[in-house]
C-alpha cells in the first residue's frame, strides 16, 4: 500500500562562483530497496521463508506479504551540471543558465512494474539538456 523507502536518499550539490559566473555539479544517489510488491512476488515467487506449500487462497494475501523479501532494486546514482552566467545592473539583472540533467545517461534500476521503473524514485528520462532564462527588474 505504500511506495518503496530507500533507506538512504541524498543529494551532494558544489556550486562555484566567481564574478559573474556560476558552476555547478550535484551528485544524487538513491540506496537499494526491497521491491516487495505484490505483484513483484507473485511474478517472481519471492516468498522469503514462507512454507508456500500450504498456501490456501484464503491465507495467502498479507500472511505472505508479510514475510516476502521482494526483488533487491540495486542503488542509483546521477550527476547534473549547470553553468550560468548574470548581467545587468540595478534596474534591471538577467541571468542565462545552461545544464545537463543525468549527465552520464544513467538508467534508472529496473523494476517490475508497468513502466519498469519506480515512479516515485527514478527519473526515466534519461540526459536531458536545458536552457533557462531568468530576470529581474
Amino acid at each position: 500500500f505504500a511506495p518503496p523507502l530507500p533507506k538512504l536518499r541524498f543529494a551532494v550539490p558544489l556550486r562555484w562562483q566567481i564574478n559573474d559566473h556560476t558552476l555547478g555539479v550535484t551528485m544524487r544517489y538513491v540506496g537499494c530497496y526491497n521491491d516487495d510488491s505484490e505483484s513483484t512476488i507473485e511474478r517472481r515467487g519471492l516468498f522469503g521463508n514462507y512454507d508456500t506449500s500450504k498456501v490456501t487462497k484464503e491465507t495467502y494475501g498479507r500472511a505472505v506479504l508479510a514475510v516476502a523479501e521482494g526483488e533487491v532494486i540495486p542503488a542509483w546514482t546521477v550527476f547534473d551540471a549547470n553553468y550560468g552566467f548574470s548581467f545587468g545592473d540595478e534596474n534591471w539583472k538577467t541571468k542565462l543558465a545552461v545544464g545537463v540533467i543525468n549527465l552520464l545517461d544513467a538508467d534508472p534500476s529496473a523494476v517490475e512494474s508497468p513502466l519498469g521503473y519506480e515512479v516515485g524514485i527514478h527519473d526515466p528520462r534519461g540526459r536531458v539538456v536545458y536552457v533557462r532564462a531568468t530576470g529581474e527588474f
